[in-house]
């Protein structure tokens, strides 16, 4: 296909059970001009067959490359994109709403300053139960508040939802993280892994590197994807990994978010080109950490951080919650008991 608007991108191994789903979720999408990424890690299942069965009638590109994992598998596909807009959809979950990927190019389309677009994803097993997930949120803050929601919860865009512009996404994936690699890899005592299989969880270097770079998304309150939980799922090979990626993603988060409150760094926000548009000075910057300290207060914290000051926040405002709910339920005791009985009697 010339010029698609939108490649969505995956990697699979033995995925076959779950691929004529994930593709017509993205194929009955309402927007056409759209092209699928497939990096195989050399797979001895039905996968080929049913590749081969799209490939006639849908813009698939399938790739081989053995032994390779998750996240590498991930990078290699997101290369063989050529659409103007991207996004990573893991090969057994599902786009929900069909007019996800028009939504999203429309309002990247319309609006420069906007870089990525995300929505709502839900969570379903092999039974057909669908849930929400431990990072779901129902809703999101959007453009330059997002900054300061970020700072505070270390919120991760779900890569089942984000369209995101190609240039940002190659941008945020080739930029340096700012932690120690070697002490990093040292926290492993596998040699194998160590050696061969070291990788960060690219979905989180992507919100990080974009956060910094001050690029803006936007957040839509549709159920876009379906995250579908199974015993096979490659993510759970990397599980031992994400721990500790996880720890070194909230530690970079606070250490740049103490720099930008300190004053040692100016934060600036940029459009899909980069050119910088806004930046947090002065009154800004004092709305910015008043904003920060209320999500701390009073959001939830991802990734397990141990926050004392979210606990604290919540703590207090359940035993301000209560109280309230005991006085207002005093207030209904009294008015059935004493008014009503009252008005009653005084009828009779």
């Amino acid at each position: 296909m010339n010029n698609p608007k939108v490649s969505v991108f995956t990697t699979c191994f033995n995925s076959g059970s779950y691929l004529r789903s994930t593709l017509d979720s993205i194929f009955n999408q309402d927007l056409k001009n759209i092209e699928v990424i497939i990096v195989d890690g050399g797979s001895t299942d039905e996968t080929l067959d049913i590749i081969n069965t799209y490939k006639s009638d849908h813009p698939i590109k399938f790739y081989i490359e053995p032994g390779i994992n998750i996240y590498d598998g991930f990078i290699s596909a997101f290369y063989r994109t050529t659409g103007e807009y991207v996004l990573c959809m893991p090969i057994s979950d599902l786009i929900n709403s069909t007019s996800w990927l028009s939504k999203c190019a429309k309002i990247l389309d319309n609006n420069l300053n906007i870089s990525l677009v995300h929505g709502i994803s839900v969570h379903v097993n092999d039974g057909g139960d669908i849930y929400f997930g431990t990072a779901t949120r129902e809703q999101c803050p959007s453009e330059i508040d997002f900054f300061s929601f970020w700072c505070a919860t270390y919120f991760a865009y779900a890569e089942h939802t984000s369209c995101v512009r190609r240039n940002v996404y190659k941008n945020c994936l080739e930029l340096d993280l700012p932690y120690n690699k070697n002490e990093f890899i040292n926290r492993f005592t596998d040699e194998r892994r160590k050696r061969k299989n070291f990788f960060f969880n690219n979905f989180l270097k992507l919100t990080y590197n974009f956060n910094v770079s001050g690029y803006l998304s936007v957040f839509e309150p549709i159920i876009a994807a379906h995250v579908r939980e199974h015993k096979n799922q490659g993510s759970l090979s990397a599980q031992d990994l994400d721990g500790v990626v996880s720890e070194y993603y909230i530690k970079m988060i606070k250490e740049y978010r103490i720099s930008v409150m300190n004053r040692s760094i100016t934060h600036y926000f940029r459009d899909g080109n980069g050119e910088v548009i806004d930046n947090l000075c002065e009154k800004k910057l004092n709305n910015f950490i008043k904003e920060t300290i209320n999500y701390r207060l009073y959001d939830k914290i991802y990734f397990g951080g141990n926050d004392t000051l979210n606990k604290a926040g919540f703590n207090i405002s359940f035993k301000i919650r209560r109280l309230i709910s005991r006085s207002i339920r005093w207030v209904i005791w009294i008015y059935y008991k004493v008014y009503k009985i009252s008005s009653r009697n005084k009828n009779s």
